[in-house]
Order: C-alpha cells, then structure tokens, then sequence
C-alpha cells in the first residue's frame, strides 16, 4: 500500500475502472491498491447520492447531480477526478472539484480546507491559484476556472502530466479546481487524511431587467438568453444582482443556456414571452428594499419547479401562474386598487372560510437558515411566535420551516414571521365576479365590500382567478390582507397583528392608515427623477439653482415639477438634492439639500423622500459656479462619497 494511500487517505475507486478502461497501467496499478481498501469498496457499492444534493458536504461519483450556486456561498463540490501518482510511492494526489455549472460564476472569494481560508502565492482576484502559503507550503497546490464557455485550456496540475487527464477535460460551463496534495514523509500534513475541501463562491451570473435597455424602465447591455450579457452586480443603490432572489428566480426560469447552438443545460425553459415581467420586477425592487439575498446550491436533475419555489422563498415568494404567464406571488404593502360590491357578483355561489380550522393553525414557526458561522450547516433560529396566537388556540402549536437558500438569520425569522401571520388571514374567500374585474391579477389589492357576508369594506388580496368564457364571470379566489403584519414581520414592531375580525371597523381603520404611510414609503424608495440639471454658486449668499424636471413615481407614473428652484444653502461644499413628497403623483415636492450624504434617502425618519440622484458642489468665495453630478435617473445615481 502507497503512502499516500496511508496518510492522505483513500483515493476513490472509481479510478481504478478509468485506469483498466483506458488501458493505464500505472494508473490501474495505483488505483487497484488504494481500493484494496474496504471503506473504497463500499463506497463503489453505495446507491447514487440523492438530486437534491448537499452545500457542505462533498458528492464523489459518476454521474453526479450537477450543482448550480447562487450568491455568495459555500461549495464543497462534486468530485468528479480523483488519482494517486508520481512514481511507486504516489507522492501527489491531483483531485478535480466541480463547484457549479451554468458558468461562469463571478469569482472564488476563498478556498478552504475544513472551513478555515488558505491563502495562494498564485492567480488574481476571485481565481485563486498556485502553491498554498502558510501551514501547507508546498503540500497543498490549486488551479481554478470560473466556468467560460468555452474555457481555453483543461486545469493542470503542477508536477507535469496527470494520468488519464488532459487537454480534453477542459470542463467549459463548469467553475471548478484542480487540487494537489503532495505527501509529507515527516506525517505531520494530512495525518489523519485530507481535511475537507471546498470554496465560498460567488455564484452565476444573472439576468436583470432592470439593467435591460429594451425593458421599459431598463437601463442597461443585459439581454434575455444572451448569457454573455448576464450580469452580478446590481442596478445603482441596489444590492448585487446575482444575490436577488427575484434575478435568480427569473433567470433559472428561463433557462441557462450554452454553446454556439444555446443548448440548455439547467433551469425550466420558459421564453421570455412566456413571463410576467412586471410582477418579478417588483418582486426584484421588494428584494432589495428588504435586503433579502439568496445563497446556496440547488441541483439537477431534480424537479425544476421544486428548485423555483425554493429560490423564490428566499425572498418570502411563490412561483404561480397568472393570465398564462409566469408570474410570482410575494409579500408587501398593499394599497386597493378596487371595490368589490353586491353588483360586482355574477351568478353563483359566494364562499366565505372565516378562519382556518383550530388543527391547521399554527403560533410558532422555527426557521432553519444555512449558517457561516455554523460551517455553513441547516440551523434553527429561535421560534417566531405570538403570544395572542397561543392564547386564543389554548396552546402552543410549533412547525419548523426551512429555508433552503437562506444565510442570515434575521431574513430567516422574518420569512417566517410572515408565514405565520399570514395562516392567520380570512380566506379562501371565493367570488364569482362580473367581467368588470378580469383585469386584476394573482397579487393585487382589492376592498371587498359586502356586508351580509361579513365582509365589511375587507382588504383582501388575489390568490387565485378562474376565467369562465360561456358563463361570462371570472371566480376570483381572496383572502384577507392584514396592513399591520408587515410591520411585525420586518421587525419594526415587537408585537403581532391582531387575528382579522370579519366585522371589525375599528381595526381595519387602523390598519389601513398604517398600510398607507407603509406603502407609500415603499413606493417613493425606489422612485427616480429625471432629466434633472443643476448649479452651485457661491453668492453671497450661497445657493444651489435646479431647472424643472420629472420624478417617475413607483406604481403613478411620471410627473413634471416645475422649475427653476432656487435653494438658498449654508455656504461652499458638496450637497445631495431630494425631494419630499405628500403623496404618489405630488407635482410640487418640497425640494431640499444636504451635505450628509444618507440623509438624502428615504428612511425611518424621513418616509416621504426621494432622492434626485444629484449631488453639487458649491463652490467657495471667487470660484466660478459648478455643476451637478449623477445620472438624475434609474435607481438615482448621483455622486457617492
């Protein structure tokens, strides 16, 4: 038996067949003796891993699942090539680590060896490579590929010619690494075997609408299916793209495709026609308002739709079909966009389920989030609960929710915050509906006003719709939209909304004021302005001058604001321009600076701001007069410190 074989440790069995097949006899040869090992034949022996794959753990075989890694993550890989050489002794083990396919990722921030980062004296930044530094000086030795299409060279290893590897493995698609352990005759590296390797990535890349100047809103070189304009990072003032579940959701749901001919190689397959492009891209904006990221690894084959609703939950959303488009439902402020009456209803049988039964409820939800502080392993957060809940079921009733692609813990509880208010809401509630209302879909706001029913001026939301063309009716299926559950749910509040009464005026008065100021804030947060010039002078007194211009308010439209407007300031230095406004739609925003940079921004403190995307200097005593900075336009450029 080889050294290597005694301290590094097992080289899996499977090589042994390529070395036979191949007609190798030195790679046979080392192979035979490292299976003479128990443990290596059981492992030939084992059932095929499961689809679903792991993050943290390494998959060894033929035929593996292919990994697909999205934002920032941990990938222990697929260990696809494994081999013991260099002579009787097989000094070097060289093994190849597939860490996702659909390439190329955006980079390798870290490679690891049992969660600890080793450091190379090689490569460039996010493509580490060459011989390790530190405690595995020339024991532990890396070539890295991204995954381009198609890659210009095979990894290689760096003591000359691998057995039964060469220039046709190139693995292009495949962000991956060669690995090379080197033996250490004084025992002291890799004594009790090899730690466990793998990498923090940062996954595919990702198409964004957003960034698409043939989208109507879009700014931007990315195209639909055009992989090579797929993009990471993220519009201006937005968080990356590639760590968006909405990106994620609608780029897996097209499909990735590679090659001259556009082969699919994962994802769905669904043409871009074929989706509902304004509600991902609300869903897309609500990510980034949140701050929801999504990382991890899903895998294929499997089932495509299972992988689509667990990236969608990262960002607390649900892969529905809507109008025959692929369309996504999520949580939000909501404001009604329509009243429901008696003379809204078409024949037939209205359904009202005041609650869900006493056996489908829950009061507790534990989240299980994937943790980095936990080697990147599935664990519980403390249960989201509700002391009302528990109180008006008489006990406490628990389930435990995984988010799959969840890293953060704050995002996991507030995920299932949602899932918990939310299983209290009135519903289903169905109506058979006058075709007056087919314009509404899956995902908007309606009162529903009918008294007799219990139904007193009810805010609901669409969860489902039925088109009846030989009755001439659509069946609209609701349930009720408590405005106060997503200020418990993103932590502003400590305690929960109260559980929604069918005839409760009183509450629904005060939910409604606080959705209101809620969705108004959410909607200016993402309004831009545009076409916006402006100039500092230095007076006396100082001031700042802005011609008149539009704002492009977030679900109203655009709308003029006269010019020019004259502010009088302190004195000389850079100054950040904002509006605030009274409402959607306002013509006449109070139009303010400031030389604090993030207050500038809509926040907490200031929930009626837009920021114009404009920064100015004004210049000091005997300067000439300056002009502005930015963009004035898509998600608010500006000059940012």
């Amino acid at each position: 038996m080889s050294k290597i074989s005694r301290v590094v440790g097992a080289i899996a069995g499977v090589v042994a067949i390529v070395g036979y097949a191949t007609g190798n006899p030195g790679l046979a040869g080392a192979a035979t003796a490292v299976a003479a090992l128990s443990s290596t034949a059981a492992q030939i022996a084992q059932k095929k891993p499961p689809m679903r794959g792991s993050t943290s753990t390494i998959l060894i075989g033929a035929n593996l699942p292919m990994p697909y890694a999205m934002g920032r993550t941990y990938a222990s890989a697929s260990l696809i090539y494994d081999v013991g050489y260099g002579g009787t002794d097989n000094p070097y083990r060289s093994m190849v680590f597939v860490w996702s396919g659909a390439g190329p990722i955006k980079g390798i921030e870290a490679f690891q060896s049992d969660f600890a980062t080793v450091a190379f004296d090689g490569g460039t930044a996010g493509k580490p490579a060459g011989n390790a530094t530190g405690y595995y000086r020339d024991f532990l030795r890396l070539s890295t590929q991204l995954g381009a299409t198609p890659e210009a060279a095979a990894l290689a290893g760096p003591f000359g010619a691998i057995p039964a590897w060469g220039a046709g493995q190139k693995l292009s698609g495949y962000a991956a690494g060669l690995v090379t352990a080197t033996f250490d005759k004084k025992g002291k590296r890799f004594a009790s075997g090899l730690p466990q390797l793998g990498a923090i990535v940062n996954g595919v890349l990702v198409y964004d609408p957003r960034q698409d100047g043939t989208y109507p809103g879009g700014s931007g070189a990315c195209r639909p299916r055009q992989e090579a304009t797929y993009v990471w990072d993220g519009p201006p003032l937005a968080m990356a793209a590639g760590e968006n579940p909405g990106c994620h959701g609608v780029t897996y749901a097209m499909g990735r495709h590679q090659g001259p001919a556009g082969k699919m190689v994962f994802g769905c397959g669904f043409a871009p026609e074929a989706i509902d492009w304004p509600a991902w891209v609300r869903f897309m904006n609500l990510c980034d308002m949140n701050g929801w990221k999504i990382g991890g690894t899903i895998f294929e084959p499997g089932s495509k739709w299972d992988n689509l609703k667990r990236i969608c939950a990262a960002g607390g959303g649900e892969p529905v079909f809507a109008g025959g488009k692929l369309s996504v439902k999520f949580n939000e402020p909501r404001i009604a966009l329509d009243t429901i009456t008696r003379d809204d209803l078409a024949d037939g049988e209205v359904q009202v389920q005041a609650m869900k039964g006493w056996r489908d409820r829950v009061n507790a939800v534990v989240p299980r989030y994937r943790s980095e502080a936990h080697r990147w392993d599935m664990v519980q957060a403390a249960a989201v609960k509700s002391s009302a809940y528990i109180a008006e079921d008489g006990e406490e009733k628990v389930i435990e929710r995984p988010f799959d692609l969840v890293q953060d813990k704050d995002q996991a509880a507030r995920l299932a915050a949602y899932e918990l208010v939310n299983g209290r809401e009135i519903g289903p509630i169905i109506l058979p509906c006058k075709l007056r209302l087919i314009e509404y879909r899956i995902g908007d706001a309606l009162t529903v006003d009918l008294p007799d029913e219990g139904l007193d001026g009810q805010p609901c939301v669409i969860v489902g719709r039925r088109i009846d063309p030989v009755a001439g009716m659509i069946e609209l299926t609701l349930e009720s939209e408590t405005a106060a559950k997503h200020a418990f749910a993103l932590g502003q509040t400590g305690i929960a909304p109260p559980t929604p009464s069918l005839l409760s005026a009183e509450q629904l008065d005060a939910a409604a004021e606080q959705a209101a100021l809620i969705a108004l804030q959410a909607a200016l947060r993402t309004s831009t302005a545009r076409n916006l010039t402006v100039e500092g002078r230095n007076g006396p007194p100082a001031q700042i001058e802005l011609s008149g211009f539009q704002i492009d308010y977030t679900g109203f439209g655009v709308v003029s604001v006269a010019g020019p407007t004259v502010l009088n300031v302190s004195g000389a230095g850079t100054y950040y321009l904002y509006a605030d406004a009274d409402a959607l739609g306002d013509a006449a925003p109070v139009i303010g600076a400031t030389t604090n940079y993030p207050s500038a921004f809509n926040s907490a403190a200031a929930p009626r701001r837009v920021f114009l995307g404009q920064s100015v200097v004004v210049p000091g005593s005997g300067s000439p007069p300056t002009g502005g900075t930015g963009s004035g336009g898509g998600y608010g450029g500006g000059s940012n410190p």
